[in-house]
């Protein structure tokens, strides 16, 4: 359905550059379609390139503060998230100067793409730039202004980038709470329970809350509801149950999960995102409690 999708874009993104030319805001959404099917088949240069295009051509023709200009941009930030995170964050920045003044500090639009630049700050290991950008989103939600029905859940993350740099104990808190707030209304099956479960147990970890982290650890390995985790998720269940056997100095039964759960999370959110760092440093530890350092050279050289 993509390839069918792809050449009847392909036709009529043709007819309307030869007839209405490449700047009409019709031709430039026709185009924008078709560079987000490149994007979803993987031709993410390619993507990116046409993406690129269709950005400058709208502030060229419409200038930066038009509707279609700040969706372009947009589009483009993602694109090139996913080629480059880094590169995607000044574009972020400036959508969110342009958004907070086109529309308001308080709009949805600003909002999503506060939580866009969020993300791509723990994308880079940047969490404590990510911090107040969290913190604003979850404040931002608690508000009147949300109550239309937008929510962005942000608290998971706000979790990850406190644990992540240093303010564990604030982020161990917050996930106590949502986990037990998620526990008393649905199953426990409940995927949004489950991924709180994994968040909480890395706050645990990060808080040195060892006998906490174990407890809730051990119940992540017997639950069966884990095998409908999302990747990255389950990626950093695996990282946290290797932890859990390098602290108790099983060594070999820590070494795969680690070595799985890394290579999970670089495959699904990159080598700089914070969980993904803390993978790799989980590994470092294993192999130096372990007195392996010859192990730990060769992995990281094959990184």
């Amino acid at each position: 359905q993509l390839d069918e999708s792809g050449q009847l874009l392909i036709r009529v993104l043709a007819s309307k550059r030869r007839t209405l030319g490449d700047a009409d805001e019709s031709t430039l959404s026709t185009w924008g379609n078709y560079a987000s099917l490149l994007l979803q088949q993987g031709q993410k240069q390619e993507a990116l390139s046409s993406l690129q295009t269709i950005a400058d051509l709208w502030m060229q023709h419409y200038g930066e503060r038009n509707p279609g200009s700040l969706m372009a941009l947009e589009h483009l930030a993602f694109a090139q998230s996913y080629v480059d995170v880094a590169d995607a964050i000044p574009i972020y920045v400036r959508l969110v100067e342009l958004r907070s003044d086109v529309l308001s500090k308080e709009h949805p639009h600003t909002m999503r793409t506060i939580l866009n630049l969020g993300t791509a700050y723990l994308g880079t290991n940047q969490p404590r730039d990510a911090i107040p950008l969290f913190r604003q989103l979850r404040n931002w939600n608690e508000s009147n202004v949300s109550q239309a029905g937008v929510r962005y859940d942000a608290e998971p993350l706000l979790a990850i980038a406190l644990a992540s740099a240093g303010q564990a104990v604030e982020a161990e808190e917050i996930m106590h709470h949502r986990v037990t707030r998620l526990a008393e209304n649905v199953p426990s099956t409940d995927s949004r329970l489950q991924v709180a479960r994994v968040y909480w147990a890395y706050c645990l970890v990060q808080a040195d809350m060892v006998s906490a982290a174990n407890t809730e650890l051990e119940s992540l390995i017997l639950d069966e509801g884990a095998a409908q985790l999302p990747p990255d998720i389950a990626g950093l269940r695996s990282v946290l149950i290797g932890r859990a056997e390098l602290e108790n100095g099983a060594f070999e039964q820590a070494e795969p999960k680690l070595l799985n759960g890394y290579a999970t999370l670089k495959d699904t959110k990159g080598r700089e995102f914070v969980l993904t760092r803390f993978a790799q440093d989980s590994i470092r530890l294993l192999y130096q409690d372990w007195e392996r350092p010859e192990r730990w050279e060769e992995w990281k050289n094959n990184q």
